[in-house]
């Protein structure tokens, strides 16, 4: 009873919280201000072009990306929402031959405030054409490779979409430290949106 009313509680809370949120446009975000008692939503449906299965091949691996909008809720330390982009790896080794093995499957989950995130990446687009975001290449046993993502549509009224997709070691990331992996991802690929 005593967990079922703690629970109660904590879910009023978070809703009392939810409720006072003023929904902002995210493409209108000003790092310089305060974010607190703010929802950065994706009103212009910038996410919605990345949204779904890609795929492409480097190689003899397979790379499809499963991407879906998801919303970051508020938490005590930073009182604000918003919408970001979650992304999903799958890499396949001889795909449709008899040999076809899953060498990598991204999809982890991370624990966020109430909420269970599968993804390596967070990202986020204010012009539907390009997406970046950090990226933890979860492919290592027990290690992991950072970096920042993009991927930048080529043409937006294309059938099917086709983009590319780099991965850059940056800022701290770049640092090269003792028995840091290289990239199991592919850092350079093309991909085409499935239907």
């Amino acid at each position: 009873m005593k967990t079922y009313l703690i629970t109660l509680i904590s879910l009023f809370f978070a809703l009392n919280t939810w409720a006072q949120l003023q929904t902002v446009n995210m493409n209108t975000r000003d790092n310089s201000q305060d974010h607190s008692g703010k929802y950065y939503k994706d009103i212009d449906d910038n996410f919605d072009p990345f949204i779904g299965v890609w795929q492409g091949t480097h190689q003899n691996t397979t790379m499809i990306i499963d991407i879906s909008k998801a919303v970051l809720g508020p938490s005590p330390s930073n009182n604000y929402a918003q919408d970001f982009l979650v992304i999903d790896i799958q890499l396949i080794e001889g795909m449709g031959t008899p040999m076809e093995m899953v060498i990598c499957n991204t999809a982890a989950a991370y624990s966020h405030f109430d909420k269970l995130i599968r993804s390596i990446t967070h990202a986020t687009t204010y012009d539907g054409v390009t997406m970046s975001g950090f990226l933890d290449d979860n492919c290592h046993p027990g290690n992991s490779a950072g970096g920042i993502v993009v991927m930048n549509i080529q043409n937006p009224q294309a059938s099917p979409l086709t983009a590319t997709w780099e991965i850059e070691k940056k800022g701290i990331v770049a640092k090269t430290y003792p028995g840091e992996p290289d990239f199991v991802i592919p850092t350079s690929i093309v991909l085409t949106k499935q239907p």
